[in-house]
């Protein structure tokens, strides 16, 4: 199939007896990049980078990198059960995976493209990786999942395995974890996803592995927080809450997320966080929307853009404080990786491959790219430290949005 795409494909074997077998990504037409950590290194080179991909093939001397048209060393290529623990994989992950780790080379200061040539054809990452002038690492022994920015306390929220660490922006050091489990971390943790509650007096933290939420207050970081139970998603091995954003309508929207199942269907595991009870309690609900979701709020938490990038038709949605028990959808058309709403809920940025799509309120594509404020808070750093947003390493994803099916 000498036309076909570069990536991966799915591999389906049709048995005699009328069943089949169904590999997910087992066949990759050439190299593909998925995610490069860190995206960012100094315009000296020397850096350690990891490339994930597909088709880079199994040994370094059949694959060349290049970053900004300048070689870059390989120092090894690996499949997925090399590096799974390092990402937290569990053995029910389906995809074959492969990465590359590099040296890079000396840069000029600004984006580069990453090229990569294998031994079946060759693939690019355009201006996914920036040269830095300068920079400062701040290092922690731990593998970060998701990170949050609380602009009133100047804090960075990190989720790891059992913890989530917090750095001081003001000092410029990671300061003493907030004892976020009562009685200690379970066994069987697996901190995600993070969110601040509109008045920021409530930090929320999804475990996947724990199948719960908790909450804690983020000015008595020595206080254990409070526990919600939540569970996991019938049929799969692995599963719980992988995501929350929180909304000025005292709820918190969960999504559940699951590994190693039979069917990619999701039922009866949409959910939402009711805070306004003494005691917080977990909904479950049902919505006609199916897919893996992304979501994150307006800074007011009155609107929340979601993206069901594995649904068929890749729809993007609106829920806003307004019409609390209904959403809008749209049909996007794209498989998305990431998504990121402003601070004044007027526009949402969503990743698909290596383009980045803005979007108003409306959920339509904006004609042309506005001006950003580059400005994320004051005296910060710029600096190649590993992205915290890892794409989940799952097969199924799904999403709660309204109290009542719409």
């Amino acid at each position: 199939m000498a036309n076909a795409a570069s990536g991966p494909t799915n591999l389906t074997a049709y048995l005699s007896n009328g069943w089949l077998a169904l590999a997910p990504n087992a066949f990759s037409f050439g190299p593909k990049i998925t995610q490069i950590l860190p995206n960012a290194g100094s315009a000296a080179g020397g850096d350690t980078i990891t490339i994930l991909g597909y088709g880079f093939g199994a040994a370094s001397g059949s694959v060349t990198v290049s970053i900004g048209g300048q070689s870059a060393t390989v120092q090894k290529v690996e499949s997925v059960f090399a590096f799974a623990k390092a990402l937290a994989l569990d053995s029910t992950f389906p995809f074959s995976m492969e990465r590359i780790t590099v040296t890079t080379p000396p840069g000029t200061p600004g984006k580069a493209d990453i090229s990569i040539s294998a031994a079946s054809r060759a693939t690019a990452a355009p201006k996914s990786f920036q040269y830095v002038t300068s920079s400062q690492t701040f290092t922690a022994p731990a593998l970060h999942k998701f990170i949050l920015y609380d602009q009133s306390r100047q804090r960075l929220y990190l989720s790891s395995t059992a913890q989530v660490d917090l750095f001081d922006l003001a000092s410029r050091s990671f300061t003493t974890p907030p004892a976020l489990f009562p009685g200690g971390p379970p066994p069987n943790a697996g901190l995600r996803g993070l969110t601040l509650t509109p008045d920021n007096s409530q930090l929320i933290v999804a475990d996947s592995g724990g199948q719960s939420i908790y909450l804690a207050d983020p000015n008595q970081p020595a206080t254990p927080g409070s526990k919600v139970g939540v569970g996991g998603v019938a049929g799969f091995a692995s599963s719980g809450p992988a995501r929350v954003t929180a909304t000025n309508a005292s709820t918190v929207f969960v999504g559940l997320s699951g590994e190693g199942g039979s069917s990619g269907a999701c039922s009866g595991c949409l959910g939402q966080l009711n805070m306004t009870a003494t005691t917080p309690t977990y909904e479950p609900e049902v919505t006609s929307v199916m897919g893996a979701p992304l979501m994150q709020a307006d800074a007011n938490g009155d609107t929340v853009y979601l993206s069901f990038g594995n649904s068929a038709g890749g729809p993007v949605a609106l829920w806003n404080a307004a019409t609390p028990n209904a959403f809008t959808v749209s049909a996007a058309k794209s498989s998305v990786s990431d998504l990121a709403t402003s601070p004044d809920g007027n526009v949402f940025a969503v990743r698909s491959g290596s383009t980045t799509e803005l979007r108003g309120s409306d959920l339509t594509l904006l004609p042309r790219r506005p001006r950003l404020n580059s400005k994320i808070f004051p005296g910060a750093l710029r600096c190649p430290a590993q992205p915290c947003i890892l794409p989940a390493p799952c097969s199924m994803s799904c999403f709660s949005m309204a109290r009542r099916p719409v």
